[in-house]
């Protein structure tokens, strides 16, 4: 699937708490290098902090708790 597919299917598997994103660390965090991303490792967690979290989730019409996920993979797999 493209990158943005993967991205969204990526942060289907976040945390979220009110400053961050948390992730596991799996072969996908390659994509938020690409991206140019600021992102930390913390044992077997990508982090990706307050201000750099909530431009990534914006840019992608997400909300901060992730609620609307499912329907932006949705779309992204209906235009494939």
């Amino acid at each position: 699937s493209p990158p943005f597919g993967k991205l969204l299917v990526y942060l289907e598997k976040a945390k979220t708490t009110e400053s961050k994103i948390i992730l596991p660390v799996t072969e996908d965090k390659r994509i938020l290098e690409l991206l140019g991303l600021p992102h930390k490792v913390s044992g077997d967690y990508v982090v990706i902090e307050r201000d750099d979290a909530l431009a990534l989730l914006t840019s992608l019409g997400l909300d901060s708790n992730l609620a609307n996920i499912q329907r932006q993979v949705q779309v992204v797999n209906s235009k494939l």
